[in-house]
């Protein structure tokens, strides 16, 4: 009976619309209290919680949306995973000294002014200050793995090196004299190319028949310049067909290419770029010797997801699908 009458006391002695807004803040303080520990998703046993899903992730005046948080627990699983197997396999672990040298590595990268600057790139990305050292830590464990799985691989061969030295022989090209006509299918090029081999004037066809908007005043000249700055299916059929000679119908993302090289230096010899190249094939394999690595660990990995959040697959690519109904 007294309880009662405290109670009503307490009540009365607060406006009503203080007391709806009291009301909701309790509601929400329970809620966000019973949400830190409550688990988004568990990694081999491991929970990644809503609040660390929260902390990291950058919302739109305070919330996140699902997509969002999707994303960013994808973000936090396939970290978890990288972790726990570097530390397993490689007794790999990044320091604090290591995150705070790379979070600098990657200010500079994006070209941010300042902090503030950095921090609303990754805010636009998704990321909170959190998220940012987030990514930091797993771009070490990145780099520290990386150099660990190359150490055990197999080094480059001459082989290696030279097949990629020919594949890549236009880059070592310095300058090429280039004509060419475009045309649209391969049968218009065929039949022009039939013209050519008839006897008929490469300016004049190119005049008439290419595509490529310069034609008109060029007459197909391109001018004197280096391969490499040519799209890389073409580039690479001026650097190996004879001069003087128009070569066969070459395909590229604009259409089909009659290429006739006037005069064209000699690549830069193998011996002169050979440390060059193979610097650049060890850091192309780097790439693709970690992400082999990763789709191996990952798709070894016990994930478990929250219903309310989706369901994981690893195929094509990791992934929180999202539920088939809206929570």
């Amino acid at each position: 009976m007294n309880g009662g009458s405290t109670g009503n006391i307490v009540a009365s002695s607060i406006p009503g619309t203080l007391l709806k807004k009291l009301l909701v803040l309790a509601l929400l303080l329970v809620s966000a209290c019973g949400g830190i520990g409550s688990a988004a998703a568990t990694v081999d046993g491991t929970d990644i919680t809503v609040a660390q899903v929260e902390a990291n992730a950058a919302g739109v005046d305070g919330a996140i949306d699902a997509e969002a948080f999707r994303a960013m627990l994808r973000v936090l699983v396939v970290g978890q995973i990288a972790d726990a197997a570097a530390l397993a396999q490689f007794q790999l672990e990044p320091t604090e000294e290591q995150i705070t040298a790379k979070l600098a590595e990657i200010k500079v990268s994006v070209g941010a002014a300042d902090d503030a600057a950095f921090y609303q790139i990754a805010a636009d990305a998704g990321f909170s200050e959190e998220g940012a050292l987030t990514v930091s830590r797993q771009q070490v464990v990145r780099d520290l793995v990386t150099a660990r799985l190359l150490e055990e691989a197999d080094p480059l061969t001459d082989a290696e090196v030279e097949a990629a030295y020919q594949e890549q022989l236009y880059l070592f090209v310095e300058e090429a004299c280039v004509s060419h006509i475009l045309l649209e299918t391969e049968e218009e090029a065929v039949a022009a190319k039939a013209r050519l081999d008839g006897g008929e004037d490469f300016a004049a066809v190119a005049a008439e028949l290419s595509t490529d908007p310069s034609a008109a005043d060029n007459s197909g000249d391109l001018g004197c310049n280096a391969l490499g700055g040519y799209v890389p299916e073409f580039a690479s059929a001026a650097a190996s067909v004879e001069i003087g000679t128009v070569s066969e119908p070459v395909q590229s993302q604009f259409g089909f290419h009659l290429i006739l090289v006037e005069s064209r230096t000699d690549p830069t010899p193998l011996a002169d770029v050979r440390e060059q190249l193979a610097a650049q094939l060890d850091q192309q394999r780097a790439g693709s010797i970690f992400e082999e690595w990763l789709v191996t660990v990952v798709e070894a990995a016990q994930v478990e997801i929250d219903p309310e959040y989706g369901s994981w697959s690893t195929d094509p690519e990791p992934a929180i699908v999202p539920p088939t109904t809206a929570p």
